[in-house]
C-alpha cells in the first residue's frame, strides 16, 4: 500500500475549539480511513524535532510555540493517493485562498492558525524529521514505516514516545 497512508495533525487551534470532530467527519468523508490516532500536548521538543525541516525560517519559532500551545491530534490515514488527496482535501495554506468546502476553508482561522499539518510528500527525501517514535512498539506494519517516520514525534528509533490507538485487520 505504499503511497497509501499518509500523516495528519489536527493543530491545537482547531483541536481547542471543538473542531477536531468536524474536521475528522470531513476527511471520513472524503474517505479516508483512520488507522491510527491519539490526542496529545506536543513538547517544545518534540514540535522542534517534527518542524526541523523549517528550523532556518523566520517563523520556526513562533510555529514550535503554536503547536506546544495546545492539544493536538495525530493521525495516520489510509486513502488511494493519500498524501496529494489529503493535499486537496484540506486546503492551501492561507485560509483566504483555500478553495470551498476544504478543511482550511471551513475551520482555519488564519495563515498561522490553520488547523491541520498534512504532509507534503510520500516520503522523506530531505530527511528524516527526527526519529520513528510515532511508531509504536506494538506495530509491526511495514506499511506504516514511512508515515511513523514522517510524524517524528521526537525519542529514539523504537522507543517510547507517541504511542497510537491502532486498528487492527
Amino acid at each position: 500500500m505504499a503511497g497509501n497512508r499518509t500523516l495528519t495533525i489536527i493543530k491545537p487551534d482547531a483541536f481547542n475549539s471543538g473542531k477536531a470532530g468536524l474536521i475528522v467527519a470531513l476527511l471520513e468523508k472524503a474517505g479516508f480511513r483512520i488507522v491510527a490516532s491519539r490526542v496529545m500536548q506536543l513538547t517544545e521538543k518534540q514540535a522542534g524535532a517534527f518542524y526541523a525541516v523549517h528550523r532556518e525560517r523566520p517563523f520556526f519559532t513562533p510555529l514550535v510555540r503554536f503547536m506546544t500551545s495546545g492539544k493536538c491530534m495525530p493521525m495516520v490515514l489510509e486513502r488511494a493517493d493519500a498524501v496529494a488527496s489529503l493535499r486537496k482535501t484540506i486546503g492551501a495554506t492561507d485560509p483566504a485562498e483555500a478553495e470551498a468546502g476544504t478543511v482550511r476553508k471551513l475551520y482555519a482561522e488564519s495563515k498561522e492558525r490553520n488547523a491541520i499539518h498534512a504532509s507534503d510528500s510520500d516520503r522523506m527525501r530531505s530527511g528524516r524529521r527526527g526519529s520513528s517514535s510515532l511508531n509504536p512498539s506494538s506495530s509491526k506494519s511495514r506499511n506504516c514505516k514511512d508515515d511513523y517516520r514522517r510524524a517524528a514525534l521526537g525519542g529514539p528509533a523504537g522507543g517510547r514516545g507517541l504511542e497510537l490507538h491502532h486498528d487492527r485487520p
